[in-house]
């Protein structure tokens, strides 16, 4: 209803990758083994993804009017100039989640740059940057890092659709943070992480292992056969 398109940019990215894992399946699950380690594979595609995201950042000014989209992206980018700039001033621990937006400089400079206080940079790793600081900033890099590489895993070695649609949902959060502040307010962003930890870190049984009521039987006809 507001018109935003970050949510469709999160929900394109992370179909992509979802249908990039369900092809890459037949590379790491096959009746021969597994030629190739899955965690590897995951943290090479989340460095490719990385990357991409990176080159698209600073070619956005081409493709970008192609959907009637400007390089400022809404006035998005004159937020971070300024909050960047403030990050500079405690690039440690920062001011305090959300707390500089209680500024009355850090309000005028926004006043200045955009034109209006939004409450937020539209961005919460930017946000993290001002507010916690690089210790906070990297945290919380480290803990989605994490996560991609364990829903990448799980999404990898696992057979059947449904274990990819964490990784797809770990992706979509990524991407809509990118444009978004959504760790605020409700939490929502704070529920949805707990449970994709809790998803990703599950470990299931292993396609090619033997059962234990299988292993059960077969001992026990190796033992009758002995005898």
């Amino acid at each position: 209803g507001t018109g935003a398109r970050t949510p469709l940019v999160g929900l394109v990215v992370a179909l992509a990758v979802a249908a990039v894992a369900v092809a890459a399946k037949h590379l790491i699950v096959s009746d021969r083994g597994r030629p190739f380690d899955a965690r590897l594979v995951s943290a090479v595609a989340g460095l490719a993804l990385v990357g991409a995201g990176l080159m698209a950042w600073f070619t956005r000014g081409s493709w970008l009017s192609s959907i009637g989209q400007t390089s400022e992206l809404t006035g998005r980018t004159a937020m971070w100039e300024v909050s960047l700039e403030w990050f500079a001033e405690r690039p440690v621990v920062g001011h305090g989640y959300l707390g500089a937006w209680y500024d009355p400089e850090f309000q005028a400079d926004m006043l200045v740059a955009r034109g209006e206080v939004l409450g937020s940079t539209h961005n919460t790793f930017v946000e993290l940057l001002l507010g916690a600081g690089l210790v906070g900033f990297g945290l919380a890099v480290a803990l989605y890092a994490l996560l991609w590489l364990a829903a990448g895993e799980r999404a990898l070695v696992s057979r059947g659709v449904v274990p990819v649609w964490p990784l797809a949902v770990v992706v979509y959060v990524i991407v809509e943070n990118i444009g978004e502040t959504l760790f605020v307010g409700g939490q929502l962003m704070v529920a949805v992480t707990g449970a994709l930890i809790v998803v990703s870190a599950a470990r299931e049984p292993s396609p090619t292992a033997p059962r234990p009521d299988v292993v059960g039987s077969v001992d026990a006809v190796g033992v009758e056969r002995r005898g």
